[in-house]
């Protein structure tokens, strides 16, 4: 008897919180930089957000760089409504260690999809950092979008 997608899918999430590249909750780095999207947002949205992150979700991190959130049951009430949040890239500017560079929150299908870090987590753990700005981007310039056109080819 075939095993339903939906085990599968729960076991492979599962497997990444015994692994230790998954969790069910964000850092304090990746919530810092949700934090300072939110800021930027209008009110309505940013109660969505705050909800949305209130759910139950997994925090894939089997990349170094991108932490992937999955949401197990997101009510449909708690999407952000707004069609530029059906596929949003936020960059936020930052100082780490004196040195600038930008790191990415994206948005996906009205729900916050991930956090995107321009290096690898380790370098975050006993820096300096100092938030500069943060403005809207385009989405094709993720780096999840870099990867898959390396990948696959452009699209």
């Amino acid at each position: 008897m075939p095993v339903p997608v939906w085990l599968r899918k729960l076991n492979h999430r599962f497997g990444h919180i015994l692994e230790g590249s998954g969790s069910w909750s964000v850092t304090e780095l990746e919530r810092s930089l949700i934090d300072q999207v939110e800021a930027k947002l209008e009110p309505s949205t940013r109660t969505l957000l705050h909800r949305q992150l209130a759910e139950e979700y997994l925090v894939d991190r089997t990349n170094d760089r991108i932490s992937s959130i999955y949401f197990y049951r997101l009510p449909e009430a708690l999407l952000i409504p707004d069609p530029d949040f059906q596929d949003l890239l936020f960059k936020v500017r930052m100082k780490v260690d004196g040195r600038t560079q930008t790191n990415r929150v994206t948005f996906y299908r009205g729900r916050i999809f991930g956090v995107e870090l321009r290096k690898p987590r380790k370098d975050y753990a006993d820096a300096e950092i100092e938030v500069l700005d943060v403005t809207r981007g385009e989405p094709k310039n993720t780096l999840t979008s870099v990867i898959d056109r390396a990948a696959h080819g452009k699209s």
